[in-house]
């Protein structure tokens, strides 16, 4: 009885380990489809590229027409049967919600992801009617075999002229990347300010990292370039340098040092 009652013991926490390991449904990444916001009376495809991204207890989403950036938002969530909760670090369109929680209901049936709530305590989206249909385009990204996948905290980097740390403590800049997708934000949620993000797709060949843009907050007509960039990966550690060109910046130098969050 004392052996079974040890294994038991020992057992635990492996058992805790494997189920903190197994992806909530929620988890991938998710292109909005149809919605009704706010006052809206009726469900309407949307024309903008939407996508929403939940990977481990984070989320990220962006709105993009065309070229022209929308807007974005993300934070952390903690999810459970049928409700999730929103707590969010950056709103580009009402940085009064920053630091706010939002709660959501949710279903999935399918490949099609029901979301509706309201979100509340913001100047310009008190009580805002939140009710979106997205479509899965990709499973969780911690279920995928590639060694980018997961959420990257910059810890240093130089853009262009300018270096900036982690320890100064004026912005967060977060880099995620799904099976096929990588999507950056730069953002201060202690101070609530919003500074920008990226979203497009790459592909990763050894030390070789390439990068198409699909939205760029900071400069139009960078979107639908490929930049070719150095990476070094190793399992907790991320180096990706580089130069891009845009009409705002030319020949911009770009060497960020990433630890990897999730």
């Amino acid at each position: 009885m004392r052996l079974i009652c040890l294994l038991a013991i020992l057992a635990f926490p492996c058992c805790l380990l494997a189920q903190s390991t197994t992806p909530h449904p929620l988890e991938g990444t998710w292109k909005l489809t149809r919605a009704k916001w706010g006052n809206m009376k009726e469900y309407k495809d949307t024309e903008r590229e939407i996508y929403k991204i939940f990977i481990a207890d984070r989320f990220y989403f962006l709105y993009f027409d065309g070229a022209a950036f929308s807007g974005a938002g993300g934070g952390s969530y903690r999810a459970g049967k049928d409700t999730f909760t929103e707590t969010i670090d950056y709103f580009s369109w009402d940085s009064t919600a920053v630091g706010t929680q939002q709660q959501f209901s949710w279903t999935i049936e399918g490949d099609v992801l029901h979301q509706t709530g309201l979100i509340a305590d913001a100047d310009q989206y008190d009580a805002y009617v939140i009710d979106e249909y997205y479509v899965r385009v990709e499973p969780a990204a911690r279920t995928q075999k590639t060694p980018l996948a997961g959420v990257w905290r910059v810890e240093n980097a130089t853009y262009g002229d300018q270096t900036v740390t982690a320890d100064d403590n004026r912005w967060t800049i977060h880099k995620i990347f799904t099976p096929q997708y990588w999507y950056g934000a730069f953002f201060n949620a202690e101070t609530a300010e919003f500074y920008g993000v990226g979203f497009g797709q790459y592909v990763l060949r050894g030390l070789e990292y390439e990068e198409t843009i699909l939205a760029w907050s900071w400069d139009q007509s960078a979107v639908g370039d490929t930049n070719l960039f150095a990476m070094e990966v190793k399992p907790t550690e991320l180096i990706q340098r580089g130069v891009i060109n845009s009409d705002k910046y030319q020949h911009y130098k770009i060497e960020e040092h990433f630890s990897r969050l999730k």
